[in-house]
């Protein structure tokens, strides 16, 4: 993301300047969950504790056209959410088909890239980018 800082001689209004400082506001605000999303960025959480390695998630077919196979190596209850690239979370449907096994309906979603973010109960999400023909 770029921020370009124009100078002008002209005086701004102040509603000029409270949407200007929103929209810096929120631009920041959808870098800082873009990093969250792919883990540039960590942030302590009071109470809890991770243990353990991370779990591996295996995504395939990438590129994917109408859903996605989702395999982890881990079995028990998981969270999957699917993010668009600049953060937004999209509407979709995931089913359990075995221990380990999900498969995520994609076929609403524009083509495009976006994140799927698997969140198992007292570990750390992983998070994978895929594609959407």
């Amino acid at each position: 993301m770029v921020i370009v800082i124009h100078r002008v001689n002209k005086p701004i209004s102040a509603m000029k300047k409270s949407y200007y400082a929103y929209a810096l506001i929120k631009a920041g605000l959808s870098c800082l969950l873009l990093a969250l999303l792919v883990g540039l960025l960590s942030l302590p959480v009071q109470g809890a504790t991770i243990t353990g390695d991370p779990i591996k998630v295996e995504l395939f077919p990438n590129p994917a056209q109408d859903h996605l196979s989702v395999n982890i190596s881990e079995s028990g209850f998981m969270q999957i959410e699917v993010y668009s690239i600049i953060g937004n979370q999209m509407n979709v449907s995931s089913v359990k088909t075995g221990s380990s096994q999900y498969r995520v309906d994609i076929s609403t979603l524009p083509a495009g890239y976006y994140l799927l973010m698997v969140k198992p109960v007292g570990e750390s999400a992983q998070t994978i980018k895929f594609e959407k023909k």
